[in-house]
C-alpha cells in the first residue's frame, strides 16, 4: 500500500432538498488527502457541481455543528468518517 493511500480518508457528503436536484445525489463519499480541510471539501463540490459555497443560503454542517461553530471555521481539518451535510436554512412558522 502506498503512503498516499494510507493517508487518504473518506468524508460522507449528504445533500438535502434543492442540492439533491443540483447534484443528482442524496449522498456520496469523497476521498481526501491527510490534512484536508472543510474548505478543500467545499472547493471540490463547487468545482464538481458548479456551486458557490458558502453562499449564505446553504447551511454547511460538519458532524452536527454548523461550520461557523467549528474552532477553525472553513479551515477545520477533517478526518475519516466525518460527515458534511448541506441544506437550506430551516424556515419557521
Amino acid at each position: 500500500m502506498s503512503e498516499a493511500s494510507v493517508q487518504a480518508f473518506k468524508v460522507l457528503i449528504r445533500y438535502m432538498v434543492n442540492l439533491r436536484e443540483r447534484t443528482g445525489k442524496r449522498q456520496e463519499e469523497l476521498t481526501f488527502s491527510a490534512g484536508s480541510t472543510l474548505q478543500n471539501v467545499i472547493d471540490r463540490l463547487n468545482d464538481r457541481y458548479d456551486l458557490a459555497l458558502p453562499d449564505g443560503s446553504t447551511m454547511i454542517i460538519v458532524n452536527g455543528k454548523g461550520w461557523k461553530q467549528l474552532a477553525n471555521g472553513l479551515q477545520q481539518k477533517l478526518a475519516g468518517g466525518d460527515r458534511v451535510s448541506l441544506f437550506p436554512p430551516l424556515l419557521g412558522g
